[in-house]
């Protein structure tokens, strides 16, 4: 090969490589720093940053953090530079159907995924696949509204990874542009999604998803860990909570904050709000305080949320105590007896949907979720039941052969089915 040759072959491929950051660059001095977007589908060489593996003790975790910008693929988005914590670049331009595709390397396990966001939209979300398989196809990330582009949060959502070297892709779902600096991977010892029981304590860090939230060590008695970073408009929630016995409690918050006028509504997901927690100044981020509200609880599973307001806060625990006085372990049901066994599901078993066929008086919104053997949520599909009949389709053609419990919940009326998948 000539010289020439091979010195034009190192020209292209140097080229190649810095093409994404150098129309960046050239896009923001022409355009400024949201100018129209330079359409493109473009094959990175970047790599994969800050993939660390402890084997200090079994209980170790795996975990590896990726800048955004060292996207492998992509399609329709740019890098920029950022103004987040650390600087670098972040990426930007994001618009629906959008992707960038990420390389991951993790022992198979349970994973806490830490998104770093901003944008200025309400409705931004996205949703994810691994190798092409969209293992969680209704499970969306809802990106909040941090005020500007540059005005970041970061939001987290618990999955299952297979591991190995797998690809890992980004897709914007609509609802508004938005931005994302980087993303992290920490393996967990979270078992699928907990029923958190009721009465008892949780570990705050131990929710279902979040947004404006992440989790650092305490210095609190019995160490470990509490959620912080809870900012004015953060929210963590905590799903599928049993409520064992039906009565009034005293619920606790372990919490810490340097600020004034910080509030935590906890509100239902199916109903009104439960309580509003008022914070106290402890003077310091570890310096911690318990703050006791009453609350009753029925029967019936929460979705319980923590909204933030007012100011800044850390949550260590949650603990539900019941009242003595108060409790009955059998409470009778409100009279919707006819919705009990009212679900009809077939075929069964099925090799790629299943029909939900319900016929009964529960009115308003209730939701489908299909749960494996270990009670991982694989799928959900909200739905709103008008009076009377319903029917659905519910797609299971992207699951493995197995056995599949549909679990199905409205705001007072709750069933599971058994599927078998061929």
């Amino acid at each position: 090969m000539s010289t020439l040759v091979r010195k034009l072959l190192c020209f292209l491929l140097i080229g190649f490589s810095i093409a994404p950051a150098f129309a960046q660059d050239l896009s923001v001095a022409m355009l400024g720093s949201k100018g129209t977007k330079l359409p493109s589908s473009v094959t990175s060489g970047h790599s994969i940053t800050n993939s660390v593996t402890s084997t200090a003790s079994p209980s170790a975790l795996t975990y590896q953090k990726i800048e955004a910008e060292d996207w492998r693929t992509m399609s329709g988005v740019q890098n920029e530079p950022t103004s987040d914590e650390g600087g670098g670049q972040n990426v930007g331009y994001i618009d629906h159907g959008d992707y960038m595709d990420y390389s991951i390397n993790l022992e198979p396990g349970y994973y806490r995924i830490d998104f770093r966001v901003a944008t200025p939209n309400p409705n931004a979300r996205f949703n994810f696949n691994i190798d092409g398989v969209d293992y969680y196809p209704n499970l969306f990330v809802e990106a909040p509204q941090t005020g500007s582009w540059q005005s970041w949060k970061t939001v987290s959502q618990h999955v299952y990874i297979e591991g190995n070297r797998q690809r890992f892709r980004i897709i914007s779902d609509g609802g508004g542009g938005f931005n994302i600096n980087w993303l992290q991977f920490t393996r967990t010892n979270f078992i699928g999604y907990p029923y958190h029981q009721i009465p008892g304590r949780w570990e705050a860090e131990h929710y279902l998803w979040a947004f404006g939230a992440q989790i650092e060590p305490t210095t609190d008695e019995g160490g470990g860990h509490n959620v912080g970073w809870l900012d004015p408009g953060s929210m963590i929630e905590f799903q599928y909570s049993r409520v064992n016995i039906v009565g009034s409690y005293e619920v606790t918050f372990r919490v810490s904050s340097p600020h004034d006028n910080v509030k935590i509504n906890v509100v239902n997901y199916y109903g009104p709000p439960e309580a509003v927690v008022v914070i106290p100044n402890t003077g310091g981020w570890q310096n911690w305080t318990s703050v006791t509200v009453p609350m009753y609880m029925d029967e019936y599973p929460k979705d319980l949320r923590f909204y933030i307001e007012g100011g800044s806060v850390n949550i260590n625990w949650v603990d539900f105590k019941l009242v003595p006085t108060t409790y009955a372990k059998a409470a009778p049901r409100p009279a919707l007896s006819e919705n009990s066994k009212a679900a009809v599901i077939y075929p069964n078993p099925t090799s790629d949907h299943v029909n939900i066929q319900i016929d009964n008086a529960y009115s308003g919104r209730f939701k489908v979720q299909v749960v494996n053997s270990i009670g991982v949520v694989l799928k959900e599909f909200p739905y709103n039941k008008p009076t009377g009949g319903f029917q659905a389709g519910l797609s299971l053609k992207d699951l493995r052969s197995g056995n599949y419990f549909l679990v199905i919940q409205g705001e007072d009326w709750r069933e599971v089915r058994s599927v078998i998948k061929r």
